[in-house]
């Protein structure tokens, strides 16, 4: 339980992955009817890039800082890219939006977030996120934007703030004020493998399930092995996103070999590596179960982003399994 994931937020694995869940969710919208995702490792939901823990590892540096950099030059970009970079806007700036935060944006008025966070410090910050979206002083906020102490004109410039006694004007965002208009988001102190049993299957009968755990455990695979049979036998037509390194090509393979045992329709799987990088992870993949359509549209991406921000300084490869 000693895993923060402030110390990796918005690294090169962030992006392919949160790249990856707007994909999946954006074709789950293309239906008018409802669905709804299980975010099983959901973390603070949130992660400031320029924080201590941070700018200890700075690992944003190599991931979506160089994003937004060549998205400042480029104008011209692929929709994903696009969707991603306005997602970014709605947080202040250096905020980098967690899982959570990304899908909440992402989903209509009758979709479902769930989003489980079992470690108490981090299920505390998530749930205040939740409720009031880390309120800030205003007079503090005014001055990193620009406005100095004129909270009038800060104020003026942005959708709501509300006093406290204790800290004087907050600042709300437009983001933060419709976090606590929407009544379709659930947070749950809960392990995320007992979150999977007692979720699924998904009133709407279709939806995501997000497992993304911090790899902490040695038998993590093995974790998530026993979790896909638990998904396949309650609700086996659900898409499910699992992100994991790659440390081992062993290990790999064989997570790979007792997914297969299990059953499933089809799967994509997503491996992407930085072939220079200081950083012990420099190689991370995912598994998609019961994909949408989505490996033209991450193939043409991930093509995108090997050769136009890591100017050809990585390389990815998607196959069906």
């Amino acid at each position: 339980m000693n895993y923060r994931h402030i110390y990796h937020a918005g690294n090169f694995a962030d992006i392919v992955k949160h790249f990856t869940l707007i994909a999946i969710i954006e074709q789950l919208k293309k239906k008018e009817k409802p669905f709804a995702v299980l975010d099983a490792f959901a973390g603070i939901g949130q992660y400031d890039l320029l924080s201590v823990e941070a700018l200890k590892t700075n690992e944003s540096i190599n991931g979506v800082q160089k994003l937004l950099q060549y998205a400042n030059l480029k104008k011209i970009r692929p929709e994903l890219i696009q969707k991603f970079l306005n997602i970014i806007s709605l947080n202040p700036k250096s905020i980098y939006p967690g899982s959570p935060r990304i899908i909440h944006q992402l989903l209509r008025t009758h979709d479902r977030l769930i989003a489980c966070e079992l470690h108490p410090e981090d299920y505390k910050s998530l749930k205040i996120l939740f409720t009031c979206t880390n309120n800030r002083p205003l007079s503090k906020l005014s001055e990193e934007r620009g406005f100095g102490g004129d909270t009038e004109r800060r104020s003026a410039a942005h959708s709501r703030f509300v006093s406290d006694s204790s800290t004087g004007p907050v600042y709300k965002s437009s983001a933060e004020v419709e976090f606590r208009k929407r009544s379709n988001i659930s947070i749950h102190q809960l392990d995320a493998y007992l979150a999977i049993k007692a979720f699924l299957p998904f009133i709407e009968n279709r939806g995501l399930v997000f497992i993304d755990p911090p790899f902490e455990r040695k038998d993590e695979f093995s974790k998530l092995i026993e979790a896909l049979k638990i998904i396949k036998h309650r609700a086996s037509n659900i898409c499910v996103l699992i992100w994991y390194p790659i440390k081992s090509t062993a290990e790999i393979k064989k997570f790979y070999q007792d997914y297969k045992i299990i059953g499933f329709k089809e799967a994509l799987t997503i491996d992407f590596m930085l072939l220079d990088s200081p950083n012990n992870m420099h190689q991370c993949g995912l598994l998609v179960i019961n994909p949408p359509n989505i490996k033209n549209e991450i193939s043409a991406l991930m093509k995108y982003l090997t050769d136009n921000i890591f100017l050809n300084q990585a390389k990815f490869k998607i196959s069906v399994i």
